[in-house]
């Protein structure tokens, strides 16, 4: 089950996911994490951009879990032509990147990404969010909270915090930050 808290009814169907890395071990660890949950069923995979948007294509996935740095055709590239291709499929970013992660996570939410991981993924982080993104879809794209990692964006008060911490953003840093 996807979140114990907030079970998918029964009848929707299974959430199709498409895991796109470079990394044939990664993909294998995330396509065997996600077989083990009833709710998903991995579609298909792919090692860098040009076959994901193939893919894509043929497969109709749900949600895309989408690495950053791959050959070919890198994640943020892939990123802006299944938004434009597929404007209706969610992304997921996952990437080991940290020392250039905060410009990069700004550039894949500000390309499309509905949402953005860390390497290595936790297996209930990435269903958290897979849920997440596919209850934004059944419930027409409405949502009240972004999480970020520990960042959490609440959209209708328009206030952002780390854990129980409050900060203070700018207007124009709370919509980079929201995009």
């Amino acid at each position: 089950m996807l979140n114990a808290h907030s079970p998918r009814p029964a009848n929707l169907p299974r959430i199709r996911v498409l895991v796109v890395d470079d990394s044939v071990v990664i993909r294998k660890i995330l396509s065997d994490a996600l077989r083990n949950d009833a709710e998903i069923e991995v579609v298909g995979t792919a090692s860098n951009g040009v076959i994901a948007l193939q893919r894509i294509g043929q497969l109709s996935p749900d949600v895309v879990t989408l690495d950053i740095e791959m050959p070919e055709m890198d994640g943020i590239a892939t990123l802006r032509e299944i938004k434009r291709q597929f404007p209706r499929t969610r992304v997921l970013m996952c990437s080991t990147l940290t020392e250039r992660g905060a410009s990069i996570t700004l550039e894949a939410l500000s390309a499309g990404a509905d949402d953005y991981l860390v390497k290595p993924v936790h297996l209930a982080e990435l269903l958290a969010r897979i849920d997440a993104v596919t209850r934004r879809i059944s419930t027409g794209g409405v949502q009240a909270k972004l999480t970020l990692g520990s960042l959490e964006l609440d959209l209708i008060g328009r206030e952002a915090r780390i854990g129980d911490q409050h900060i203070d953003l700018t207007p124009r840093e709370f919509r980079l930050l929201e995009c």
